[in-house]
């Protein structure tokens, strides 16, 4: 018997409202402006597809919080941009591809932030081009500072239907050029962040593999 998480929420105030099935955790698009209170209700059942009041349908938590936040323009209006010469050096050696993903070594960037002041985070696209055209990009997330970890998080190479043949493409072809640029919306990804990185820099892409 698969165990699921059930989430509803409902804007205070607004006809706004919506749920979720997921098995760990989901993402919320709340269109409302200005401030919103938020109400989260969370169910953690056992038997999901089971008639909603039949035994092998259990609820076996729940939870309730709400949430309040203020809707700015831009992600400028809630954390600042750090732009730094040095951060981006940093960065463009710290992070490198190869076919089997991506490899940051973050402990090599801690002197860059240091100079900045402010413990940094971070939301990037990995841009993949061929004779200045991008080809492909994968968005990332990374979170900077002393405790620092990252992972990836979708890509999109038009033409190509699995991840399999995006990474032959990557292991494969000798033209193959990268950088990591700033992705807006994944800035945000750390929810406690007071700055992030902006810009773009290039970084290192492994030679394939000789045959």
């Amino acid at each position: 018997m698969r165990y699921w998480m059930h989430v509803r929420w409902t804007v205070e105030g607004a006809d706004e409202k919506g749920d979720s099935w997921c098995t760990g955790h989901t993402e919320l698009t709340v269109p409302v402006e200005g401030h919103v209170r938020l109400r989260v209700d969370l169910e953690w059942v056992e038997g999901m597809n089971a008639p909603r009041n039949s035994d092998e349908r259990r609820v076996l938590a729940s939870a309730s919080r709400v949430l309040e936040y203020d809707v700015v323009p831009t992600v400028d209006d809630a954390i600042t941009p750090v732009r730094s010469a040095a951060l981006d050096a940093a960065l463009g050696r710290a992070v490198v591809i190869n076919r089997d993903g991506m490899g940051v070594d973050w402990n090599s960037l801690l002197p860059a932030i240091a100079l900045v002041g402010v413990e940094t985070s971070f939301g990037v696209r990995i841009e993949y081009m061929l004779d200045g055209m991008v080809v492909g990009t994968q968005r990332c997330r990374f979170i900077g500072g002393p405790k620092v970890n990252g992972t990836t998080h979708g890509w999109d190479f038009p033409g190509i239907k699995t991840w399999d043949e995006a990474r032959r493409m990557l292991a494969e072809d000798p033209n193959l050029k990268a950088r990591i640029v700033t992705d807006p919306e994944w800035a945000l990804y750390n929810i406690d962040a007071t700055a992030y990185w902006k810009g773009e820099t290039d970084v290192t892409l492994q030679p394939p593999k000789k045959k």
